[in-house]
Protein backbone atom coordinates (compact mmCIF):
# COMPACT_ATOMS: atom_id res chain seq x y z
CA UNK A 1 0.00 0.00 0.00
CA UNK A 2 1.40 3.21 -1.20
CA UNK A 3 2.55 5.05 2.30
CA UNK A 4 0.19 8.58 2.54
CA UNK A 5 1.71 12.22 3.54
CA UNK A 6 -0.16 12.84 6.75
CA UNK A 7 0.96 13.67 9.95
CA UNK A 8 2.65 10.29 10.72
CA UNK A 9 3.85 9.46 7.40
CA UNK A 10 6.58 10.66 5.49
CA UNK A 11 6.49 11.68 1.09
CA UNK A 12 10.16 11.57 -0.23
CA UNK A 13 11.39 7.40 -1.31
CA UNK A 14 15.06 6.45 -0.35
CA UNK A 15 16.90 6.08 -3.27
CA UNK A 16 19.87 6.03 -4.85
CA UNK A 17 21.27 9.88 -4.84
CA UNK A 18 21.60 9.76 -8.37
CA UNK A 19 19.21 7.93 -10.17
CA UNK A 20 15.54 7.85 -10.05
CA UNK A 21 13.59 5.01 -8.97
CA UNK A 22 10.66 3.43 -11.13
CA UNK A 23 7.50 5.71 -10.60
CA UNK A 24 9.73 8.42 -8.45
CA UNK A 25 7.59 11.03 -9.88
CA UNK A 26 4.59 9.56 -8.44
CA UNK A 27 5.97 8.39 -5.29
CA UNK A 28 7.61 12.00 -4.28
CA UNK A 29 4.05 13.92 -4.79
CA UNK A 30 5.15 17.43 -3.04
CA UNK A 31 3.40 17.33 0.10
CA UNK A 32 2.32 21.33 -1.47
CA UNK A 33 -0.17 19.12 -3.62
CA UNK A 34 -2.22 18.13 -0.37
CA UNK A 35 -5.01 20.60 0.54
CA UNK A 36 -4.42 21.79 4.13
CA UNK A 37 -7.38 20.45 5.57
CA UNK A 38 -6.56 16.84 4.34
CA UNK A 39 -3.86 16.11 6.77
CA UNK A 40 -5.98 15.10 9.23
CA UNK A 41 -8.63 14.29 7.24
CA UNK A 42 -6.84 11.48 5.43
CA UNK A 43 -5.53 10.13 8.95
CA UNK A 44 -8.82 9.93 9.94
CA UNK A 45 -9.32 7.64 6.53
CA UNK A 46 -6.32 5.87 7.42
CA UNK A 47 -7.47 4.93 10.97
CA UNK A 48 -10.73 4.20 10.22
CA UNK A 49 -12.44 7.06 11.94
CA UNK A 50 -13.39 8.20 8.59
CA UNK A 51 -14.92 6.08 6.55
CA UNK A 52 -14.35 5.59 2.75
CA UNK A 53 -16.24 2.48 1.67
CA UNK A 54 -19.19 3.82 0.44
CA UNK A 55 -20.99 0.97 -1.18
CA UNK A 56 -20.64 -1.73 1.65
CA UNK A 57 -19.10 -4.01 0.08
CA UNK A 58 -16.58 -4.20 2.81
CA UNK A 59 -13.08 -2.53 0.57
CA UNK A 60 -12.09 0.76 -0.61
CA UNK A 61 -12.69 1.15 -4.55
CA UNK A 62 -12.60 3.45 -7.38
CA UNK A 63 -16.30 2.26 -7.14
CA UNK A 64 -17.02 4.50 -3.92
CA UNK A 65 -15.70 7.24 -5.41
CA UNK A 66 -17.89 6.94 -8.18
CA UNK A 67 -21.44 6.20 -6.07
CA UNK A 68 -20.43 9.12 -3.52
CA UNK A 69 -19.91 10.96 -7.12
CA UNK A 70 -23.42 9.89 -8.30
CA UNK A 71 -25.33 10.23 -5.24
CA UNK A 72 -23.83 13.93 -5.09
CA UNK A 73 -24.61 15.26 -8.31
CA UNK A 74 -28.03 14.00 -8.57
CA UNK A 75 -27.89 11.43 -10.80
CA UNK A 76 -30.20 8.00 -10.41
CA UNK A 77 -28.28 5.84 -8.25
CA UNK A 78 -28.84 2.27 -6.44
CA UNK A 79 -29.99 3.07 -3.02
CA UNK A 80 -28.15 0.36 -1.71
CA UNK A 81 -24.87 1.90 -2.74
CA UNK A 82 -25.25 5.07 -0.82
CA UNK A 83 -28.09 4.04 1.92
CA UNK A 84 -25.26 5.49 4.52
CA UNK A 85 -23.56 8.74 2.66
CA UNK A 86 -25.73 11.32 4.63
CA UNK A 87 -23.59 9.59 7.44
CA UNK A 88 -20.22 8.83 6.69
CA UNK A 89 -19.25 10.98 4.03
CA UNK A 90 -19.45 14.42 5.21
CA UNK A 91 -15.33 14.57 5.17
CA UNK A 92 -14.88 18.49 5.96
CA UNK A 93 -17.32 18.50 8.63
CA UNK A 94 -19.57 20.97 6.37
CA UNK A 95 -22.77 19.58 8.20
CA UNK A 96 -23.58 18.42 4.66
CA UNK A 97 -22.74 15.94 2.12
CA UNK A 98 -21.53 17.40 -1.39
CA UNK A 99 -19.34 17.67 -4.36
CA UNK A 100 -16.33 18.91 -2.06
CA UNK A 101 -16.59 15.30 -0.01
CA UNK A 102 -16.67 13.41 -3.48
CA UNK A 103 -13.68 15.58 -4.53
CA UNK A 104 -11.81 14.72 -0.91
CA UNK A 105 -12.82 11.18 -1.32
CA UNK A 106 -10.79 10.35 -5.31
CA UNK A 107 -7.94 12.56 -3.84
CA UNK A 108 -7.69 10.08 -1.04
CA UNK A 109 -7.80 7.26 -3.72
CA UNK A 110 -5.31 8.43 -5.94
CA UNK A 111 -2.60 8.88 -3.18
CA UNK A 112 -3.84 5.54 -1.88
CA UNK A 113 -4.01 3.28 -4.62
CA UNK A 114 -2.74 5.20 -7.45
CA UNK A 115 -5.01 4.89 -10.98
CA UNK A 116 -5.25 2.93 -14.24
CA UNK A 117 -5.80 3.08 -17.47
CA UNK A 118 -9.14 1.27 -17.06
CA UNK A 119 -11.06 3.26 -14.65
CA UNK A 120 -9.98 6.57 -16.72
CA UNK A 121 -12.46 5.58 -19.04
CA UNK A 122 -15.72 6.60 -19.43
CA UNK A 123 -16.93 3.13 -20.52
CA UNK A 124 -15.92 1.58 -17.28
CA UNK A 125 -18.82 2.93 -15.90
CA UNK A 126 -20.85 2.49 -18.51
CA UNK A 127 -23.65 -0.76 -17.84
CA UNK A 128 -26.72 -0.34 -19.01
CA UNK A 129 -28.91 -2.74 -16.68
CA UNK A 130 -28.81 -1.00 -13.49
CA UNK A 131 -27.96 -3.20 -10.36
CA UNK A 132 -30.25 -4.19 -7.53
CA UNK A 133 -27.29 -5.35 -5.11
CA UNK A 134 -24.14 -2.99 -3.89
CA UNK A 135 -21.82 -5.86 -5.74
CA UNK A 136 -21.45 -6.37 -9.29
CA UNK A 137 -19.27 -8.27 -11.49
CA UNK A 138 -16.74 -5.31 -12.47
CA UNK A 139 -14.66 -5.59 -9.54
CA UNK A 140 -17.75 -4.59 -7.43
CA UNK A 141 -18.19 -1.82 -9.55
CA UNK A 142 -21.94 -0.64 -8.97
CA UNK A 143 -23.93 0.15 -12.10
CA UNK A 144 -25.88 3.43 -10.55
CA UNK A 145 -27.22 5.06 -13.35
CA UNK A 146 -29.26 4.25 -17.16
CA UNK A 147 -26.56 4.53 -20.11
CA UNK A 148 -28.25 7.43 -21.49
CA UNK A 149 -27.52 9.36 -18.60
CA UNK A 150 -24.33 8.48 -18.78
CA UNK A 151 -22.10 10.27 -15.61
CA UNK A 152 -19.15 7.77 -16.28
CA UNK A 153 -17.84 10.45 -18.29
CA UNK A 154 -18.37 13.53 -15.91
CA UNK A 155 -17.03 11.32 -13.04
CA UNK A 156 -13.83 10.34 -15.29
CA UNK A 157 -13.48 14.08 -16.02
CA UNK A 158 -13.00 14.89 -12.44
CA UNK A 159 -10.94 11.82 -11.37
CA UNK A 160 -8.96 13.22 -14.07
CA UNK A 161 -9.00 16.69 -13.02
CA UNK A 162 -7.76 15.46 -9.79
CA UNK A 163 -4.93 13.07 -11.25
CA UNK A 164 -3.79 16.50 -12.54
CA UNK A 165 -3.63 18.60 -9.61
CA UNK A 166 -1.61 15.72 -7.54
CA UNK A 167 0.82 15.04 -10.76
CA UNK A 168 0.23 11.58 -10.54
CA UNK A 169 -0.44 10.75 -13.62
CA UNK A 170 2.70 8.79 -14.59
CA UNK A 171 1.82 5.28 -14.05
CA UNK A 172 -1.28 6.03 -16.68
CA UNK A 173 0.80 7.52 -18.87
CA UNK A 174 3.15 4.53 -18.47
CA UNK A 175 0.25 2.18 -19.59
CA UNK A 176 -0.78 3.68 -22.11
CA UNK A 177 2.58 4.10 -23.88
CA UNK A 178 3.40 0.45 -23.73
CA UNK A 179 0.03 -0.54 -25.07
CA UNK A 180 0.74 1.94 -27.96
CA UNK A 181 -2.39 3.68 -27.48
CA UNK A 182 -0.42 6.70 -27.73
CA UNK A 183 2.45 7.20 -29.63
CA UNK A 184 5.18 9.50 -28.43
CA UNK A 185 7.96 8.83 -31.09
CA UNK A 186 7.92 11.86 -32.89
CA UNK A 187 10.86 11.47 -35.22
CA UNK A 188 10.21 7.91 -35.95
CA UNK A 189 13.07 6.32 -34.88
CA UNK A 190 11.28 3.62 -32.75
CA UNK A 191 11.68 5.41 -29.18
CA UNK A 192 10.15 8.00 -26.64
CA UNK A 193 13.71 9.84 -26.01
CA UNK A 194 14.56 13.51 -24.82
CA UNK A 195 14.79 14.94 -28.50
CA UNK A 196 11.02 13.93 -28.92
CA UNK A 197 9.97 15.77 -25.98
CA UNK A 198 12.09 18.51 -27.06
CA UNK A 199 9.96 18.88 -30.45
CA UNK A 200 6.47 18.54 -28.70
CA UNK A 201 7.56 21.45 -26.36
CA UNK A 202 8.68 24.12 -29.19
CA UNK A 203 5.65 23.07 -31.20
CA UNK A 204 3.25 23.71 -27.91
CA UNK A 205 5.07 27.14 -27.12
CA UNK A 206 4.56 28.44 -30.88
CA UNK A 207 0.68 27.57 -30.58
CA UNK A 208 0.71 29.86 -27.80
CA UNK A 209 1.99 32.89 -29.59
CA UNK A 210 5.58 31.92 -27.87
CA UNK A 211 4.05 33.53 -24.54
CA UNK A 212 6.61 33.51 -21.32
CA UNK A 213 9.51 33.56 -23.54
CA UNK A 214 11.46 36.69 -24.59
CA UNK A 215 11.33 36.51 -27.86
CA UNK A 216 7.97 36.76 -30.60
CA UNK A 217 6.66 34.60 -33.24
CA UNK A 218 8.40 36.15 -35.58
CA UNK A 219 11.69 34.83 -33.94
CA UNK A 220 10.26 31.67 -33.35
CA UNK A 221 12.01 28.11 -34.58
CA UNK A 222 9.81 25.84 -36.86
CA UNK A 223 10.00 22.39 -36.18
CA UNK A 224 10.94 20.07 -39.14
CA UNK A 225 7.51 19.55 -41.12
CA UNK A 226 7.31 15.58 -41.21
CA UNK A 227 7.20 16.61 -37.27
CA UNK A 228 4.08 18.67 -36.88
CA UNK A 229 1.81 16.57 -37.13
CA UNK A 230 3.08 13.69 -35.03
CA UNK A 231 3.00 16.56 -32.39
CA UNK A 232 -0.49 17.76 -33.18
CA UNK A 233 -2.08 14.36 -32.77
CA UNK A 234 -0.20 13.42 -29.73
CA UNK A 235 -0.98 16.61 -27.53
CA UNK A 236 -4.56 16.34 -28.51
CA UNK A 237 -4.43 12.39 -27.57
CA UNK A 238 -2.88 13.00 -24.28
CA UNK A 239 -5.12 16.13 -22.96
CA UNK A 240 -8.09 14.54 -24.23
CA UNK A 241 -7.53 10.81 -22.66
CA UNK A 242 -5.50 11.87 -19.56
CA UNK A 243 -6.95 15.28 -18.59
CA UNK A 244 -3.98 16.81 -17.74
CA UNK A 245 -0.85 19.33 -18.61
CA UNK A 246 1.85 17.71 -17.62
CA UNK A 247 2.59 16.01 -20.92
CA UNK A 248 5.98 17.01 -21.09
CA UNK A 249 6.80 15.95 -17.58
CA UNK A 250 5.46 11.99 -17.57
CA UNK A 251 8.01 11.99 -20.81
CA UNK A 252 11.09 13.21 -18.96
CA UNK A 253 10.38 10.70 -16.28
CA UNK A 254 9.66 7.96 -18.17
CA UNK A 255 13.44 8.91 -20.15
CA UNK A 256 15.11 9.21 -17.04
CA UNK A 257 14.14 5.88 -15.53
CA UNK A 258 14.42 4.44 -19.02
CA UNK A 259 17.99 5.64 -20.51
CA UNK A 260 21.43 6.13 -19.29
CA UNK A 261 21.04 9.65 -18.53
CA UNK A 262 23.85 12.34 -20.43
CA UNK A 263 24.38 15.74 -19.03
CA UNK A 264 24.28 17.06 -22.62
CA UNK A 265 20.89 16.07 -22.16
CA UNK A 266 20.06 18.71 -20.08
CA UNK A 267 21.70 21.41 -21.85
CA UNK A 268 19.95 23.72 -24.15
CA UNK A 269 22.97 23.47 -26.62
CA UNK A 270 22.49 19.83 -27.15
CA UNK A 271 18.73 20.52 -28.71
CA UNK A 272 19.67 23.13 -30.79
CA UNK A 273 22.07 21.15 -32.26
CA UNK A 274 18.80 18.86 -33.44
CA UNK A 275 17.48 21.66 -34.87
CA UNK A 276 17.99 25.23 -35.21
CA UNK A 277 16.61 27.89 -32.77
CA UNK A 278 14.90 25.05 -30.54
CA UNK A 279 17.91 25.86 -28.03
CA UNK A 280 16.29 29.59 -26.97
CA UNK A 281 13.07 27.39 -25.72
CA UNK A 282 15.45 26.19 -22.73
CA UNK A 283 14.12 22.90 -22.79
CA UNK A 284 17.36 21.52 -21.41
CA UNK A 285 16.94 23.58 -18.53
CA UNK A 286 13.75 22.82 -17.69
CA UNK A 287 14.66 19.32 -18.16
CA UNK A 288 17.64 20.03 -15.74
CA UNK A 289 15.08 21.42 -13.32
CA UNK A 290 12.60 18.75 -13.68
CA UNK A 291 15.82 15.92 -12.62
CA UNK A 292 16.47 17.77 -9.45
CA UNK A 293 13.58 17.89 -8.19
CA UNK A 294 12.55 14.02 -8.78
CA UNK A 295 15.95 12.91 -6.91
CA UNK A 296 15.21 11.75 -4.01
CA UNK A 297 15.37 13.86 -1.31
CA UNK A 298 16.65 13.12 2.36
CA UNK A 299 13.53 12.84 4.37
CA UNK A 300 15.53 14.18 7.67
CA UNK A 301 15.61 17.66 5.91
CA UNK A 302 12.74 18.03 4.33
CA UNK A 303 10.52 20.99 5.19
CA UNK A 304 6.98 21.74 4.62
CA UNK A 305 5.95 25.04 6.00
CA UNK A 306 1.74 24.32 6.04
CA UNK A 307 2.46 21.08 7.60
CA UNK A 308 5.02 22.45 10.09
CA UNK A 309 2.52 25.08 10.65
CA UNK A 310 -0.30 23.00 12.26
CA UNK A 311 2.17 20.30 13.57
CA UNK A 312 3.86 22.76 16.31
CA UNK A 313 0.17 24.26 17.19
CA UNK A 314 -0.96 21.04 17.77
CA UNK A 315 2.36 20.33 19.61
CA UNK A 316 2.03 22.77 21.95
CA UNK A 317 -1.45 22.77 22.56
CA UNK A 318 -1.01 19.32 23.79
CA UNK A 319 1.91 19.89 26.03
CA UNK A 320 0.11 22.69 27.42
CA UNK A 321 -1.32 20.71 30.39
CA UNK A 322 2.13 19.45 31.27
CA UNK A 323 4.11 21.54 32.67
CA UNK A 324 6.80 19.40 33.62
CA UNK A 325 7.55 17.92 30.02
CA UNK A 326 10.92 19.23 29.04
CA UNK A 327 12.32 18.38 25.51
CA UNK A 328 15.58 18.10 26.84
CA UNK A 329 18.70 17.78 24.77
CA UNK A 330 21.38 16.90 27.85
CA UNK A 331 19.51 15.74 30.55
CA UNK A 332 20.37 18.65 33.02
CA UNK A 333 16.57 19.12 33.68
CA UNK A 334 16.13 22.50 32.12
CA UNK A 335 16.18 24.27 28.50
CA UNK A 336 18.75 26.62 28.00
CA UNK A 337 21.03 28.24 25.42
CA UNK A 338 23.08 24.57 25.21
CA UNK A 339 19.52 22.87 24.13
CA UNK A 340 20.10 25.27 21.19
CA UNK A 341 23.58 24.62 20.74
CA UNK A 342 22.92 20.95 20.72
CA UNK A 343 20.49 21.55 18.27
CA UNK A 344 21.84 23.42 15.87
CA UNK A 345 24.93 21.29 15.67
CA UNK A 346 23.11 17.99 15.26
CA UNK A 347 21.27 20.26 12.17
CA UNK A 348 24.75 20.84 10.64
CA UNK A 349 25.43 16.92 11.40
CA UNK A 350 22.44 16.34 9.38
CA UNK A 351 23.75 18.65 6.66
CA UNK A 352 27.04 17.22 6.63
CA UNK A 353 26.03 13.25 7.10
CA UNK A 354 27.82 13.11 10.02
CA UNK A 355 26.94 9.62 12.31
CA UNK A 356 28.25 8.66 15.89
CA UNK A 357 31.58 8.24 15.30
CA UNK A 358 32.19 11.86 13.82
CA UNK A 359 30.06 14.38 15.63
CA UNK A 360 31.52 15.84 18.31
CA UNK A 361 28.29 15.98 20.28
CA UNK A 362 28.35 13.83 23.27
CA UNK A 363 26.92 10.21 22.96
CA UNK A 364 24.07 11.09 25.19
CA UNK A 365 22.73 14.23 23.59
CA UNK A 366 23.39 12.58 20.05
CA UNK A 367 21.06 9.34 21.04
CA UNK A 368 18.55 12.13 22.57
CA UNK A 369 18.27 13.51 18.89
CA UNK A 370 18.52 10.12 16.96
CA UNK A 371 16.60 8.04 19.50
CA UNK A 372 14.28 10.44 21.41
CA UNK A 373 13.34 12.99 19.33
CA UNK A 374 10.52 12.86 17.50
CA UNK A 375 8.08 15.49 18.49
CA UNK A 376 6.03 15.69 15.71
CA UNK A 377 5.64 12.06 15.87
CA UNK A 378 6.00 11.46 12.21
CA UNK A 379 7.99 8.40 12.88
CA UNK A 380 11.37 10.18 12.33
CA UNK A 381 14.03 11.38 15.20
CA UNK A 382 15.63 14.02 14.65
CA UNK A 383 14.49 15.64 11.40
CA UNK A 384 14.44 19.37 10.25
CA UNK A 385 10.72 19.72 11.92
CA UNK A 386 11.42 18.25 15.15
CA UNK A 387 14.90 20.57 15.63
CA UNK A 388 12.70 23.54 14.29
CA UNK A 389 9.78 22.87 17.21
CA UNK A 390 12.48 22.43 19.72
CA UNK A 391 14.28 25.54 19.24
CA UNK A 392 10.86 27.22 18.94
CA UNK A 393 9.52 25.43 22.34
CA UNK A 394 12.68 26.83 24.36
CA UNK A 395 11.88 29.99 22.67
CA UNK A 396 8.03 29.87 23.87
CA UNK A 397 9.14 28.79 27.58
CA UNK A 398 11.56 31.49 28.29
CA UNK A 399 10.97 34.89 29.27
CA UNK A 400 12.07 38.37 27.35
CA UNK A 401 14.71 39.34 29.78
CA UNK A 402 16.18 35.59 29.31
CA UNK A 403 16.09 35.13 25.34
CA UNK A 404 17.98 38.36 25.41
CA UNK A 405 20.74 37.22 27.41
CA UNK A 406 20.50 33.87 25.79
CA UNK A 407 21.36 35.26 22.46
CA UNK A 408 23.92 38.43 23.71
CA UNK A 409 26.86 37.44 22.14
CA UNK A 410 25.19 33.89 20.55
CA UNK A 411 27.72 33.49 18.19
CA UNK A 412 31.07 33.67 20.58
CA UNK A 413 29.05 31.46 23.01
CA UNK A 414 28.37 28.68 20.46
CA UNK A 415 31.97 28.74 19.47
CA UNK A 416 33.51 28.45 22.58
CA UNK A 417 31.01 25.67 23.13
CA UNK A 418 31.87 24.02 19.63
CA UNK A 419 35.61 24.13 20.93
CA UNK A 420 34.97 22.56 24.59
CA UNK A 421 32.94 19.50 22.69
CA UNK A 422 35.79 19.50 20.32
CA UNK A 423 38.40 18.85 23.06
CA UNK A 424 36.09 16.69 25.12
CA UNK A 425 35.46 14.34 21.99
CA UNK A 426 39.05 14.31 20.37
CA UNK A 427 37.20 15.45 16.93
CA UNK A 428 37.67 18.30 14.77
CA UNK A 429 35.47 21.09 15.39
CA UNK A 430 32.81 21.29 12.41
CA UNK A 431 32.45 24.99 10.55
CA UNK A 432 29.80 26.40 12.74
CA UNK A 433 29.56 30.04 12.90
CA UNK A 434 26.38 31.37 12.76
CA UNK A 435 26.74 35.38 12.39
CA UNK A 436 23.86 37.88 12.57
CA UNK A 437 22.50 39.79 9.93
CA UNK A 438 22.85 43.62 10.94
CA UNK A 439 23.43 46.10 8.55
CA UNK A 440 20.21 48.21 7.58
CA UNK A 441 17.99 47.47 4.38
CA UNK A 442 17.76 50.28 2.21
CA UNK A 443 13.60 50.36 2.18
CA UNK A 444 11.31 52.92 3.58
CA UNK A 445 9.88 52.88 7.01
CA UNK A 446 6.53 53.32 5.88
CA UNK A 447 6.45 49.70 4.01
CA UNK A 448 4.96 46.99 6.74
CA UNK A 449 7.68 44.52 7.87
CA UNK A 450 5.36 41.57 7.31
CA UNK A 451 7.92 38.79 9.15
CA UNK A 452 7.77 37.39 5.44
CA UNK A 453 11.39 36.11 5.89
CA UNK A 454 11.72 33.91 2.99
CA UNK A 455 9.26 36.49 0.75
CA UNK A 456 7.38 33.58 -0.78
CA UNK A 457 3.90 35.52 -0.26
CA UNK A 458 2.83 33.68 2.86
CA UNK A 459 3.52 34.34 6.47
CA UNK A 460 3.57 31.01 8.21
CA UNK A 461 5.63 28.94 10.59
CA UNK A 462 8.25 28.56 7.93
CA UNK A 463 9.06 32.28 8.27
CA UNK A 464 9.96 31.59 11.56
CA UNK A 465 11.97 28.59 10.99
CA UNK A 466 13.98 30.27 7.91
CA UNK A 467 14.95 33.36 10.44
CA UNK A 468 16.24 30.53 12.60
CA UNK A 469 18.42 28.82 9.80
CA UNK A 470 19.71 31.70 8.82
CA UNK A 471 21.32 32.76 11.97
CA UNK A 472 22.34 29.29 12.46
CA UNK A 473 23.78 28.40 9.12
CA UNK A 474 23.93 31.41 6.72
CA UNK A 475 25.75 29.86 4.37
CA UNK A 476 23.02 27.95 3.36
CA UNK A 477 20.21 30.40 4.50
CA UNK A 478 20.70 33.79 2.97
CA UNK A 479 17.68 35.67 3.52
CA UNK A 480 17.32 38.49 0.64
CA UNK A 481 17.47 41.95 1.27
CA UNK A 482 13.46 42.53 1.43
CA UNK A 483 13.46 38.88 3.49
CA UNK A 484 15.84 41.19 5.95
CA UNK A 485 13.53 44.05 5.53
CA UNK A 486 10.26 41.89 6.46
CA UNK A 487 11.76 40.04 9.40
CA UNK A 488 12.95 42.55 11.35
CA UNK A 489 9.95 42.92 13.84
CA UNK A 490 11.40 43.39 16.38
CA UNK A 491 13.19 46.29 17.79
CA UNK A 492 13.19 46.92 14.05
CA UNK A 493 16.91 48.34 13.05
CA UNK A 494 18.72 46.17 15.12
CA UNK A 495 19.32 43.56 12.76
CA UNK A 496 18.08 40.22 12.48
CA UNK A 497 18.14 37.81 15.52
CA UNK A 498 16.26 35.21 17.25
CA UNK A 499 14.02 37.68 18.93
CA UNK A 500 12.56 38.40 15.20
CA UNK A 501 11.64 34.51 15.36
CA UNK A 502 9.79 34.94 18.51
CA UNK A 503 8.10 37.62 18.12
CA UNK A 504 6.68 36.37 14.28
CA UNK A 505 5.89 33.37 16.33
CA UNK A 506 3.83 35.30 19.29
CA UNK A 507 2.35 36.95 15.61
CA UNK A 508 1.22 33.29 14.06
CA UNK A 509 -0.24 31.89 17.24
CA UNK A 510 -2.00 35.15 18.50
CA UNK A 511 -0.17 36.11 21.56
CA UNK A 512 1.14 39.73 20.29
Amino acid sequence: MKKLISIAAALTTAVSSSALSAGAMFENIPSTRIWEEEFEMFDAMDSGALITDINGDGSFTIADCYALYCYTEGCETDEAATSDADKIADYDGSKSVDYYDTVHLIRYFILKNGLTREVTKPSYYSNSTKQSSAKADNGGLVSAYSYDLNPGKGFVSLVLGECGHLQAGYPIFCEMLESKEIDYDINGDGKLFFDDINYLWVYCINNTNCAYMDFTMAEAAQIPGEMYYPCQKLENGLRRDMGCCWVYEYALMYCFEKYELKQEYLTNDYYEDIFAGSGKYDFGKYAKQCYEEWLPKNEYLTFNGALFNREYIRFINEKADDPMYIPDTNGDGILNIYDTFNTYIYMDDLYSEADAGSTILPDDVWKYFTERCDLNGNGLCGDLHDLSMLNLFILDKLEDEDCIEMYDNYSDKLKAYIGRLSNNSGRPAVKYSPEKYSSPVALSDDLERTGDSNADGKKDMADVVFIMQSLANPDKYKLSAIGRFNADINNTGDGITLMDAQAMQERLLGLA
